[in-house]
């Protein structure tokens, strides 16, 4: 499913305002801001865990322009519409089973 390189890996929705962050992810701005925020130690990639060099985010103009066409592409295919606002089943983020987290509580 072409959508799937669309979605947060932290919401596992499509997503809006897709920024990269320092571990090279792509994720949603407001959910990676969240995730931040959470994070004691400094800034943590949700995916690894692993600490982030810095907490600057860049906007993914390649994936915001990849929605947008998607989403142009399926305007008028019968249950195409619903594709692109539901919540996709994914893996949860990798997170450490041992308490060893860097970060205080996971992200909504």
């Amino acid at each position: 499913d072409a959508f799937s390189l669309c979605v947060c890996p932290i919401t596992h929705e499509v997503m809006r305002e897709p920024v990269v962050a320092a571990d090279g992810m792509t994720y949603e701005l407001e959910a990676i801001r969240r995730w931040m925020m959470t994070c004691e130690n400094g800034p943590t990639s949700p995916i690894t865990n692993q600490p982030m060099a810095t907490d600057v985010l860049f906007p993914n103009h390649a994936i915001r322009s990849l929605i947008s066409t998607l989403l142009d592409v399926t305007k008028g295919v019968p249950g195409a519409s619903s594709t692109a606002t539901t919540t996709v089943a994914h893996q949860p983020c990798k997170r450490p089973s041992s308490g060893a987290s860097k970060c205080s509580r996971e992200a909504d």
